[in-house]
């Protein structure tokens, strides 16, 4: 069992919120809520859907990390992985053109800094971009634009040097939230966020690391204040 380590309460912070917080979210002491960061490939969309009362467990899935409901992060160049238009040109790619890619890659990959990755996690990067060569499996190229590599080739300024058309970028939004919220320094388990929900808790976070992205998750639909210029009523 994985206990809560913390609950976070915006009308009752900790003396050390943001340490508190780990890059999840930004307290404003001044309203008593929370900011992050939404990434979205859609803005309107989401306006429109929380306009219409979409209940926010509809958002994201319950194998995601903090299980469903709208996610952010006060690091959003991080969590912009989650947004999937942005690899909408990897498969309009014509055959040159997946030529250029691939060794733009490997060139990118040669770049790293010893230490920065390992031998093992440069070998694995180098055969991601064969397997994409080879059997045209765009998902193993997915995995360079993460963690340990951070390789941001779904930029327009990485593809449009390689002549190719970047997709739809995606665009961070910021969110206000109040409530309480279960704290994590490591990815909880199902039963641990059960826990949470049961406590009638209105999200939870968990604290970036060296193996964790640093997010947040709304489940409870009064919770979220504000989504850019839409507020609730």
């Amino acid at each position: 069992m994985n206990p809560i380590p913390v609950i976070f309460d915006t009308e009752d912070p900790p003396a050390s919120p943001e340490h508190a917080l780990g890059g999840a979210a930004i307290y404003d002491e001044a309203t008593r809520t929370l900011r992050s960061w939404h990434v979205t490939d859609s803005p309107d969309k989401v306006a429109i859907a929380l306009e219409t009362e979409v209940p926010l467990t509809e958002f994201g899935d319950e194998t995601d990390e903090l299980s469903a409901g709208f996610y952010a992060s006060a690091v959003p160049q991080l969590w912009i992985g989650r947004a999937v238009s942005k690899w909408d040109f990897l498969e309009e790619l014509e055959p040159e053109q997946k030529v250029v890619l691939a060794e733009a890659l490997r060139g990118a990959i040669d770049a790293l800094p010893q230490g920065y990755i390992t031998d093992w996690e440069r070998t694995r990067a180098y055969r991601d971009v064969e397997l994409f060569e080879t059997r045209d499996l765009t998902s193993a190229l997915m995995s360079l634009a993460g963690q340990p590599y951070n390789i941001r080739f779904w930029r327009s300024d990485f593809l449009e040097a390689l002549g190719i058309e970047p997709g739809p970028p995606p665009v961070p939004v910021e969110i206000r939230v109040a409530g309480t919220f279960a704290g994590f320094t490591n990815i909880p388990k199902r039963t641990d966020l059960e826990e949470a929900k049961d406590l009638g808790l209105d999200g939870a976070y968990l604290k970036g690391g060296f193996f964790t992205v640093a997010q947040m998750v709304v489940w409870n639909d009064d919770a979220l204040l504000a989504f850019g210029a839409w507020r609730r009523s």
